[in-house]
């Protein structure tokens, strides 16, 4: 995997673990992941 990809998994990793620490459901917390993809 390159350095890149792995950056790329961190940084979803860091914001789906802000979202469950902030009790977002799956769902939401998924939904929001797909606009985060959007604006990059």
């Amino acid at each position: 995997m390159s350095d890149n990809a792995s950056s790329i998994i961190s940084k979803v990793w860091s914001f789906c673990n802000i979202l469950r620490d902030d009790g977002v459901r799956y769902g939401v917390y998924l939904e929001q992941l797909k606009v985060e993809c959007i604006r990059t």
